[in-house]
């Protein structure tokens, strides 16, 4: 069961690079001119601007940019994460990252909800994820932890995607759920839930008397055996009335094999 509902993020990587083109023409009838336009468009673009040139004097120029708009001298504008200030036609990163109205310089980390978030030369890097009602306690991106009962994973779900989930630990077995740390018995063998969610075998019973995994006990003129095969555990309980352990096992494996023997043969 989930307790958490699932965060994700999606980091931006993308290059803070602007650049402009720079065209100037000398027209006799409207005097010399530079026209700005946006990186790769031409000069009949429709969002150009046209600077006059008075005496040769070339005033600061405004920056220029595809599907951010013109900015003037001087002023501060942000674009997909980064924060830019023009400078005389440049657009200059002032703050490589913009999150959240807030800016911050390559190698700052901050927090965002679950997840801790680095700012890059390439944008917003998901670093890991807070435990739950933790201030500190830091998963990284891939790494999981089980504490209190509970698996926490901070998983990586594609490129610049991470999402933090919270899991209930517990064992199913038989149509059964059981808690972690939960011990029950289903035909004679006696189970336990460990923190991970797999089920430990501790032995086998029998009517309050317990018998560990792979051990064999002779009491009484019966032998109580416990053991496994594979991935199936076997209660083994018959009479017998050699006088050692060791006899009574030995004697039930010879029968064993003969039964085998006598249905191959059949």
């Amino acid at each position: 069961m989930i307790l958490q509902i699932l965060f994700l993020i999606f980091p931006i990587y993308i290059s803070g690079e602007f650049r402009q083109s720079f065209f100037e023409t000398s027209n006799r009838s409207e005097g010399d001119k530079i026209i700005l336009t946006a990186h790769g468009m031409g000069m009949d673009d429709a969002n150009r601007v046209v600077i006059p040139v008075t005496n040769g004097h070339i005033p600061p120029l405004p920056c220029v940019t595809s599907n951010a708009g013109t900015h003037p001298h001087g002023s501060t504008f942000t674009k997909n994460n980064f924060h830019y200030t023009c400078k005389n036609g440049t657009a200059e990163v002032e703050s490589m990252c913009y999150e959240n109205g807030m800016h911050y310089n390559v190698g700052d980390s901050f927090r965002n909800g679950s997840f801790k978030l680095t700012c890059r030369e390439s944008g917003i890097y998901v670093e890991g994820c807070y435990m739950q009602n933790s201030f500190n306690d830091l998963l990284m991106s891939g790494e999981s932890r089980i504490e209190n009962g509970k698996r926490h994973e901070c998983e990586i779900i594609g490129p610049g995607k991470v999402r933090y989930v919270v899991k209930m630990l517990g064992c199913n077995h038989e149509g059964q759920q059981y808690s972690t740390g939960q011990m029950w018995t289903h035909q004679h063998v006696r189970y336990q839930c460990k923190n991970d969610g797999t089920l430990l075998v501790l032995g086998c019973i029998d009517e309050g008397l317990f018998i560990e995994l792979g051990r064999d006990l002779l009491m009484e003129g019966m032998v109580h055996r416990c053991y496994q095969v594979n991935t199936t555990v076997f209660y083994h309980k018959f009479a017998c009335e050699r006088s050692s352990l060791a006899e009574c096992v030995s004697q039930s494996m010879h029968r064993r094999a003969r039964r085998y023997a006598k249905r191959v043969v059949a």
